[in-house]
């Protein structure tokens, strides 16, 4: 598996990834430091510059995501159809990892006008290539279900637009205080908020994580049954019952949870002082909060 990796990774630097790189990068640097006037001397959060990286994925991934014309010669490699989807799935992200790489220069100009904290900067790329990862299985699993590539396209950016603005619904649409959670906890973008803040949230680890094993597992299951290949009783068992954990513990990840602030100031953190002062009220405390 580890020869044909290295063997088809090559095929993924076509003239349509290099377009898919320019574009990236050209929304990317354009939304930072024009738009959003960089250079008028008021300080921008770098958050900024990462938070636009989901919804220019709206395009970029299902892109790249469309079948190139040497993945028609894919059934005659001797290799597991799982091996040989997991082999797809790994150099799709090493080719998004990649495009990461052009946030370097920014964050290089970033640097010679204002400051900027380490672990924000990890935190970003480790939770953008688990979006990533999580966004590339899934338009894996539209385009193994549709195989016109162009509508497979199409209905793959309306799915990442609905699902990477899910969490602004509740905005625009009068809903209870479950259904606005709802949205927030379905929305792909969402779940990179924490780590533009510099917190592991393990909700959104975890969330990543088995979405992403989910729709691999879905779409391997489909290109098999579009095969003509048939389960027995127990495999298909087996393979429900790894999805119903898989999503179980997505379910669990929202109960049972851990965020690590490693935000320089312990900005999203209860210091010492406040614990010990909530130790001695003895009375309800009624705490005011906006937002604009």
């Amino acid at each position: 598996m580890k020869n044909l990796y290295k063997s088809q990774l090559k095929y993924y630097f076509t003239l349509k990834t290099l377009v898919s790189g320019l574009l990236f990068t050209f929304f990317i640097y354009a939304d930072f430091f024009i738009r959003r006037n960089f250079f008028s001397g008021n300080p921008l959060p770098l958050i900024y510059l990462f938070n636009n990286v989901p919804y220019i994925s709206i395009i970029i991934i299902p892109a790249l995501c469309a079948k190139s014309p040497v993945a028609s010669y894919d059934d005659f490699i001797p290799l597991a159809q799982w091996k040989k989807l997991f082999v797809r799935f790994l150099c799709l992200l090493t080719v998004f990892s990649l495009f990461l790489l052009f946030l370097i220069p920014a964050l290089i100009i970033f640097s010679l006008f204002y400051s900027f904290e380490a672990a924000l900067v990890i935190l970003s790329f480790i939770f953008l290539i688990l979006y990533a990862a999580c966004v590339i299985s899934l338009c894996l699993l539209i385009f193994q279900l549709c195989q016109n590539q162009i509508l497979s396209f199409l209905i793959s950016a309306v799915v990442l637009a609905i699902i990477n603005s899910a969490h602004n619904f509740s905005v625009y649409i009068s809903s209870s205080n479950i259904f606005a959670g709802l949205f927030k906890t379905l929305s792909f973008a969402w779940h990179f908020d924490a780590a533009g803040k510099a917190i592991f949230d393990s909700r959104d680890f975890l969330f990543f994580i088995s979405f992403t094993l989910i729709f691999l597992i879905l779409t391997w299951i489909i290109s098999e049954k579009q095969k003509g290949r048939r389960w027995f009783k127990t495999q298909s068992l087996r393979l429900k019952s790894f999805i119903f954990i898989l999503f179980m513990i997505f379910l669990n990840s929202q109960r049972y949870y851990f965020r690590l602030d490693f935000s320089k100031e312990k900005l999203f953190s209860t210091s010492k002082y406040t614990k010990a002062l909530l130790k001695n009220v003895k009375q309800p405390l009624l705490i005011s909060y906006y937002r604009s």
